[in-house]
């Protein structure tokens, strides 16, 4: 399995690790608004059924890109457990609804520390769930 771009490769043509450093910088300003937590000493994945609420971060494929920019980035916001959906459950009243406060959120923080936020929908997930496409302008190093 390949990855594009990879999380090693160069997003600007020299750094050798240019995406995996716009990711840790992403999730460094989650981790300081406390929209995440860290992981687990020794962890790389965060378990399914974890409380609280957490991002994840994602690479985007190139062939996704808006003109110009130097890496994108899509973070997944999972809320806490109460929010969560399950496979076959119906989702409780004002689940919908608290997603999208919660990714409005999320959105405002990435705004304010002078990222650019694009809210997606997640094709493989259920019609009311959108992530947060996240780059910075062009001209931003």
């Amino acid at each position: 399995m390949t990855m594009d771009p990879s999380p090693r490769d160069s997003v600007t043509g020299g750094e050798p690790d240019g995406m995996a450093s716009a990711m840790t910088a992403v999730m460094a300003c989650l981790r300081r608004a406390k929209l995440t937590p860290p992981l687990p000493a020794g962890s790389y994945v965060i378990p399914a059924d974890r409380e609280g609420e957490f991002c994840t971060i994602e690479a985007v494929p190139r062939s996704a890109w808006p003109p110009g920019v130097r890496w994108v980035v899509e973070v997944v916001h999972h809320p806490d457990v109460t929010w969560r959906w399950y496979t076959g459950q119906p989702d409780r009243p004002g689940t919908s609804e608290h997603r999208a406060e919660r990714l409005a959120v999320v959105a405002e923080v990435l705004r304010d520390n002078g990222y650019v936020v694009t809210v997606v929908p997640r094709a493989s997930w259920r019609p009311d769930q959108r992530a947060l496409r996240v780059h910075h302008t062009p001209a931003t190093p």
